[in-house]
């Protein structure tokens, strides 16, 4: 039987990478280097550990992350086209900032992409891909008996979390679409992560995922598309106070 597709985004999920494994490097010891660095300033970014608008001075980012300036600013410069960073000019870098115009612009453009692919998925998954959202939503689920932003297992509930979402829509048969799937998930997580430091859980975030599953296992289309956009309209309802001047 041939691989599902999807598989890689999967792997991706679980291990917090942002390439695919095709596209990691394979190079010196300075191309890996430069890669680890990207990866770690990339999800203390996505975690809400390094702050929207805050310098990137490349001293101190030397003294955090352990690395020189020349793999930094290499890694820096890989950041700015996936929107997580910003460079200014002749002062360096900042951490972009994150605003409602462009959490809206990204709910819409998720809500279609993921709509478009879960909608195939239902159409072309057999029981393995059934099997494979069922084990997801258990490891997820086990992950969140509670739900801090500040805890030793934060990062774990989002590889966990992007695991089930990305085995949602594993199936829809185009790679492009799951790359861009991807992205627009980890970009959508610094907003996540800005509502768990910022207020506590008024959800339920399993109910949520149980009711997207429940859907989908039907093979109810229409059904699962309509919680998984309410889904992340829950998110965009939480952030309007916290983003509104």
């Amino acid at each position: 039987m041939m691989e599902p597709q999807g598989t890689t985004a999967m792997t991706q999920a679980f291990d917090g990478a942002a390439l695919d494994a095709g596209e990691r490097p394979s190079g010196g010891g300075g191309t890996l280097l430069m890669y680890d660095v990207y990866r770690r300033i990339r999800d203390d970014i996505i975690m809400g550990r390094l702050e929207a608008g805050r310098r990137l001075r490349i001293e101190k980012l030397k003294a955090d992350y352990g690395t020189g300036a020349s793999p930094l600013r290499e890694a820096l410069s890989l950041l700015i086209p996936e929107g997580f960073v910003d460079r200014l000019e002749h002062r360096g870098f900042r951490v972009s900032f994150v605003t409602l115009a462009e959490f809206d612009d990204l709910l819409s453009m998720r809500c279609w992409a993921e709509s478009r692919a879960l909608r195939a998925s239902i159409e072309r998954g057999g029981k393995d891909w059934e099997s494979r959202i069922v084990l997801a939503l258990h490891w997820f689920t086990q992950a969140f008996p509670d739900h801090d932003a500040r805890d030793a297992r934060a990062g774990e509930r989002r590889r966990l979390h992007k695991a089930l979402h990305m085995a949602l829509i594993a199936e829809c048969g185009s790679p492009l679409l799951l790359d861009l799937c991807s992205q627009l998930f980890d970009r959508n997580d610094r907003y996540r992560s800005l509502v768990n430091f910022a207020a506590p859980a008024d959800r339920d975030y399993v109910a949520e995922h149980d009711r997207i599953v429940e859907a989908v296992l039907r093979r109810d289309a229409e059904a699962a598309v309509g919680a998984l956009v309410d889904h992340y309209g829950n998110l965009r309802r939480q952030l309007e106070p916290i983003l509104t001047p």
